[in-house]
């Protein structure tokens, strides 16, 4: 940027003064504070703790990871000087998804991350207990070359109109907000008593022979999409209990007045369309139906992305596990930018652990009927 060779930077950036030469940034897209992670298998909490419950002791001649050229290194420099605490600071070239992973299977004591990179991944979190460090939350926003000044001003416009409209407001709630999935047995004990699984069975058998998909796999996507909640509404913004994004709604001409019936056969519709362009990868119906399901969670060009990443890496496409691991390669930078890859980042971790939930509660309603 500083030469010129780059204009805009669109990566979330922590806005500091000064931070390079010839850097600017956009209007600040939002605040964040810096939170250590431990591993504790001890004690584990999803909750960020106040930093003085944090007992300093525990850090004495730990090594804490960050990735590298990270801000958190200068901070915790300062830390380690106000606790007169020696603790090492390791720079690694690792995602904050990557890192987090080895501090929860114990490979890494410790890390700081990005709260809301954290919390993203609260439901994959265990064996970790986190701590927000005692500093002033940052801004975050995008930056620019010093030489694309109207560049810059006309991006911090648009920005200001989006938070007006509330539109940016939309799109952080949509990336940064976490998928909690609750799980019950209220549902599976009423099913074996009633030999029924939901109160939609006999759509859900209608619109399994249209399409050929078993429509117990739609119920228990439904199940762990709304609870079969008609007025459910995601903090995403979708809706109904099928939870269909507005946008693909409108491609498919339904809303949220749309009937119970109409709504299941889009979901039909929709995991159709993806096993026609699916199935020419998987031998075996299971693992189409976990790429269908991932594909419903996260979009199609994403699973595609994956598939490309094995059939270039592999050779061929041996299964969906080998699929979802190239979809959680999308997390690392390394293959988000292989020319390979056509829609970027993304967070498949999640992705994988929702195919893993619907295909248990799956797996449960064959066993029940």
């Amino acid at each position: 940027m500083a030469f010129d060779t780059i204009d805009i930077l669109t990566s979330e950036i922590t806005i500091l003064p000064k931070r390079y030469p010839c850097l600017e940034f956009s209007i600040p897209l939002y605040k964040t504070k810096m939170v250590l992670v431990l591993y504790d298998s001890i004690h584990p909490s999803y909750k960020i703790r106040n930093f003085s419950e944090l007992h300093i002791e525990s850090l004495q001649n730990k090594s804490i990871a960050v990735p590298s050229m990270s801000i958190f290194i200068n901070y915790l420099n300062n830390l380690k000087d106000s606790l007169k605490i020696n603790f090492s600071i390791r720079e690694l070239s690792e995602e904050p998804e990557s890192i987090l992973d080895s501090v929860m299977n114990k490979k890494i004591f410790a890390t700081v991350m990005d709260e809301k990179i954290l919390i993203v991944n609260t439901p994959l979190l265990h064996n970790t207990s986190s701590y927000y460090l005692p500093y002033p939350s940052f801004d975050i926003g995008w930056a620019f070359s010093c030489h694309q000044p109207i560049l810059r001003d006309s991006i911090n416009q648009l920005l200001l109109y989006l938070k007006k409209k509330g539109i940016l407001d939309f799109l952080l709630n949509k990336y940064q907000k976490p998928i909690y999935i609750n799980q019950s047995n209220q549902l599976t004990a009423h099913s074996k008593r009633t030999k029924k699984l939901t109160p939609y069975d006999k759509i859900l058998k209608k619109y399994g022979k249209v399409y050929g998909i078993d429509w117990r796999l739609v119920a228990a996507l439904i199940y762990n999409e709304s609870k079969f909640n008609v007025n459910a509404i995601s903090s995403k913004g979708a809706f109904g209990i099928i939870q269909i994004m507005p946008e693909t709604a409108d491609i498919y001409g339904i809303s949220s007045q749309s009937s119970i019936d109409e709504q299941i056969k889009i979901s039909f519709k929709i995991l159709n369309n993806y096993k026609i362009t699916l199935k020419q990868f998987f031998n075996n119906e299971k693992d189409l139906y976990k790429a269908m399901i991932a594909s419903y969670n996260l979009g199609l060009g994403h699973i595609l992305d994956a598939i490309n990443l094995a059939l270039k890496y592999d050779g061929e496409i041996f299964n969906w596990e080998q699929v979802s691991r190239w979809l959680m390669n999308k997390a690392q930078k390394k293959y988000y930018s292989d020319p390979i890859v056509r829609n970027g980042y993304c967070n498949g971790r999640l992705t994988v652990y929702f195919v893993n939930i619907v295909f248990d509660t799956y797996e449960n309603y064959v066993q029940l009927i």
